[in-house]
């Protein structure tokens, strides 16, 4: 400890003679500028008992800040369980994040007082369990469903987190994955979505859901043959999962493989009758093939399904020309 002590009022002098300086320097109309002035953040993270947690590790990310070319600050606790992070700006508001495996990790928003220069907090950890992780699960569903999208992909990642690295399959654990996985894809987070679906087959090879989302993100990247793979694997799970069937059939008409698209396109207007777009598909993939009164017959479907889409126009005159 007086190692510490003296290390922290060592730097406290070396502070102060900084900040004096840094007055002279900086003129008045650069007030906002100087706002942002570093101080010293430390602190501890302990368990639910008070102990340290060794290796926790700590991220502290800019929210708002007058820099444009901030980058996140990382710190890891050591055996003690403290940690500190330098050159942190004053009046400026951080995202800290706490992550241990085998606990639940802890966030917040932190801004710090321009009063002091050393700032040490304490933190608690709890011990993550499967029950916390199911109510992080909840929390992300309902909040999914709500449109709420940010805090959703918040509270899945939660739910993950809690489980650690472990590689034995738990249904929370791979829900909350695929779960994940699909929250990022809508906010536009490919990277991200792709390493949760890929955990999740990991865990879970034949898992249908996560087939689809990595279908959706090898689409995404025009990895078609991998994307077909994969919606392909689904449909062999699921013989009647339509949208797996229309995806499966629509890239196989991108590639040009046209009879295995009709194939696929086939077996999913079987399946749901009413979905308009296989339809769609249907009838293009027999144009190509050289059938058209079977092509006909799908396009027509499709517009009375669809009377008011976007391409009716064009589908009416595409059909015209059949004729």
């Amino acid at each position: 400890m007086k190692v510490i002590t003296a290390l922290a009022f060592a730097l406290l002098i070396i502070w102060s003679a900084m900040e004096t300086s840094a007055d002279h320097l900086v003129p008045p109309r650069h007030e906002a500028r100087a706002a942002q002035r570093e101080v010293i953040l430390g602190g501890t993270v302990l368990d639910p008992e008070g102990n340290p947690i060794q290796g926790a590790e700590i991220t502290l990310e800019l929210v708002a800040s007058l820099a444009d070319n901030a980058h996140p600050l990382f710190a890891t606790t050591d055996a003690q369980g403290a940690f500190t992070m330098p050159h942190v700006g004053m009046e400026v508001r951080y995202n800290l994040r706490i992550v241990k495996e085998g606990h639940m990790p802890h966030e917040e928003v932190l801004m710090l007082s321009r009063e002091r220069t050393v700032h040490r907090l304490e933190f608690t950890l709890p011990l993550a369990s499967r029950t916390l992780a199911r109510e992080a699960y909840e929390r992300g569903f309902e909040a999914y469903r709500s449109g709420r999208l940010e805090e959703a992909a918040s509270s899945m990642n939660e739910a993950v987190l809690a489980f650690g690295n472990t590689e034995e399959p738990d249904e929370i654990l791979i829900s909350s994955l695929v779960a994940l996985g699909q929250v990022r894809l809508r906010l536009g987070q490919p990277e991200g979505a792709e390493a949760a679906f890929g955990r999740a087959l990991a865990l879970d090879p034949d898992n249908v859901m996560a087939h689809m989302g990595m279908g959706t993100v090898r689409d995404q990247q025009g990895k078609y043959d991998h994307a077909i793979a994969h919606f392909g694997h689904a449909a062999e799970l699921q013989p009647e999962n339509s949208t797996a069937l229309y995806n499966l059939g629509s890239l196989l008409l991108t590639v040009d493989e046209v009879d295995g698209a009709i194939a696929a396109l086939e077996r999913c207007v079987a399946a749901q009758s009413d979905m308009p777009q296989a339809h769609r598909s249907l009838g293009n993939a027999y144009a190509r093939a050289g059938k058209p009164a079977e092509a006909i017959e799908q396009l027509e479907t499709y517009l009375a399904l669809a009377p008011d889409a976007p391409d009716a126009e064009q589908v009416r005159e595409f059909i015209a020309s059949l004729k």
